[in-house]
């Protein structure tokens, strides 16, 4: 324990004292504390808000990518990954595992082991079903060669789709290609 002099009485005190036994003022010692806490305090707030600002930036962000997202065409291959067209607002009526192209057809690539060529050595087919119909369907694929190239095209029709009747379409693999992307939906 040390004495130290006050700054307003000029009496000494105990270094130990929160405050002068004379005359009341705060010792530094417990000034310093105070003002430590404060800042302390104040770096705490900073984060705090710092952490808000972000975490609210990182929301906005989700949502503005979520929305061009929506906006976007997007296109499939025959590996089964999804696509969509336009704006998509009914989802009740898309049977499971089918990927729903726009408000009024969904579809899905069927699996090799579900696939009948008929004369052809290699195809792709794949299952449509309409939610409101359609007078005539039109489907085309894009062939994709061994390096992911355009290599041309490939189309199947029908027509008198009845309202949530299923189609199957085939669609020819020429020079044994083995990716297909879809290209076109049509349906009037």
């Amino acid at each position: 324990m040390a004495l130290i002099t006050c700054q307003d009485c000029g009496k000494e005190h105990s270094d130990q004292a929160v405050a002068c036994p004379q005359c009341g003022r705060p010792s530094q010692t417990d000034l310093r504390v105070k003002t430590r806490e404060t800042e302390n305090a104040q770096k705490e707030a900073e984060k705090a808000k710092g952490c808000l600002y972000g975490c609210a930036s990182l929301i906005g962000l989700i949502a503005i990518l979520g929305v061009i997202g929506s906006l976007l065409p997007n296109s499939t291959t025959t590996d089964g990954s999804s696509a969509t067209s336009g704006n998509i607002t009914d989802i009740a009526w898309v049977p499971k595992g089918y990927t729903q192209y726009d408000n009024n057809i969904a579809y899905r690539f069927k699996n090799s082991g579900e696939i009948s060529c008929g004369y052809r050595d290699s195809c792709w087919q794949m299952e449509l079903v309409s939610k409101n119909g359609c007078s005539s369907l039109y489907v085309e694929l894009t062939r994709l060669g061994p390096n992911n190239e355009n290599v041309g095209y490939t189309n199947d029709t029908t027509s008198n789709l009845a309202p949530g009747q299923k189609a199957v379409l085939t669609f020819s693999s020429y020079d044994d290609d083995k990716t297909a992307q879809l290209s076109e939906i049509n349906c009037r």
